[in-house]
């Protein structure tokens, strides 16, 4: 009787101590995946090297990793046969996908070794362990691909022409990128943490950038294009790109802007405005009808001093074919066009509404060195 009770509490001092070693494999499991400066073989290595110091034997226990990818990871690094009976399995699963499988196996099998080899208890810690390195395997993974993004990011920033700032709620600025420096002439290393409000905005458009500001840490996405100050003092034209930002927890934290110098757009578009009022009034102040014809022998503009003294509207004409300008004419006028479509300036006379008029058709050369349009000029003959 008291030989059984002592063989009884061995065993149960036996599997006690087993115990206490599972669970401070996991437990040095969880420790070694919070040290952040290890690879993740490193992590496999020291999680094999538990695994030898939680079985019964650890003197002849080794494990081994093979990914379905076909890498495999060994400890110790060099390849020994493996038994089946002397080795237990386990699926590493990423998202619900098995992407691999960890195996614990004996490198000789010893006298005292049950027909079962392998503990209750050690399947268990096995499938717990799997499980385990499949979140580090997803961890390392999402990390991976954050850290890849962020630097994908961090170089478009670095190289875009848009100028891209943070602000906080303050309007201090908390990030303040290459191209925001060629805009403004303020170095990174001189804004950062400052209040630029003042510096970058004119005065007679601070009140309205301080409501669209508000606006926008409300929720706003605004998109404006106003007046800015460089460093030197120079007034340019920004187009600006604005929407709020929020922490992880949803709350508001400031604006992030993009912003693109367009002054030099601005005053092309200008001079381009300019030029075409100087050509629109040398037009309609031509001693000549005037009319510029596309390929389909439809008007698209129409000119000239000529117009104005019939008391005539020469954008009425836009749009027309020639067919109803001319009507049972109209054919012979398309076919001296269709000769100046290929090129070469045509001349005519034509008896149109009891009037004789000398008609000139200049063809018009498009980029490509393709005519693609007409310049028409009729004078009545006296």
């Amino acid at each position: 009787m008291k030989k059984t009770l002592t063989v009884e509490r061995k065993s149960r001092e036996f599997l006690l101590k087993e115990r206490v070693k599972e669970l401070e494999c996991l437990y040095s499991i969880s420790e070694l995946v919070s040290q952040t400066n290890l690879s993740l073989n490193e992590i496999f290595e020291g999680v094999f090297l538990l695994i030898s110091q939680a079985w019964q034997y650890p003197e002849i226990t080794h494990s081994r990793i093979i990914f379905d990818d076909g890498r495999v990871v060994l400890c110790p690094h060099e390849r020994l046969p493996i038994v089946e009976k002397l080795s237990l399995s386990s699926d590493i699963k990423v998202s619900g996908k098995k992407i691999g499988v960890i195996t614990v196996f004996y490198s000789e099998k010893r006298p005292e070794m049950d027909r079962d080899v392998f503990l209750k208890e050690e399947k268990s810690l096995l499938a717990v362990i799997s499980e385990r390195l499949g979140q580090i395997i997803e961890k390392f993974e999402a990390e991976l691909d954050l850290k890849e993004s962020q630097q994908k990011l961090a170089f478009h920033l670095e190289h875009t022409p848009i100028g891209v700032i943070e602000f906080d709620k303050k309007f201090q600025v908390v990030s303040w990128n290459p191209a925001a420096e060629k805009i403004f002439g303020y170095p990174k290393s001189d804004i950062i943490g400052r209040d630029v409000f003042n510096s970058i905005t004119p005065l007679d458009v601070q009140s309205n950038i301080k409501q669209l500001f508000d606006g926008i840490l409300e929720g706003k996405y605004v998109e404006n294009v106003n007046d800015n100050i460089t460093k030197d003092g120079k007034r340019i034209t920004c187009k600006w790109f604005n929407t709020q930002l929020l922490n992880e927890k949803g709350k508001v934290i400031g604006s992030a802007s993009f912003c693109q110098d367009i002054t030099d757009q601005v005053q092309a578009d200008k001079t381009l405005r300019e030029s075409e009022q100087l050509l629109r009034i040398v037009a309609d102040n031509y001693p000549s009808f005037l009319s510029v014809i596309e390929k389909d022998f439809t008007v698209c503009f129409s000119a000239g001093l000529p117009f104005k003294k019939l008391n005539l509207n020469p954008d009425d004409y836009k749009g027309h074919t020639l067919e109803q300008v001319f009507g049972e004419l109209a054919p012979i006028v398309k076919e001296h066009y269709q000769e100046a479509f290929k090129g070469k300036e045509v001349s005519f006379e034509l008896e149109f509404e009891g009037q004789n008029q000398f008609y000139r058709a200049v063809p018009i050369v498009n980029k490509e060195g393709e005519v693609d349009k007409l310049l028409a000029v009729v004078d009545n003959l006296i």
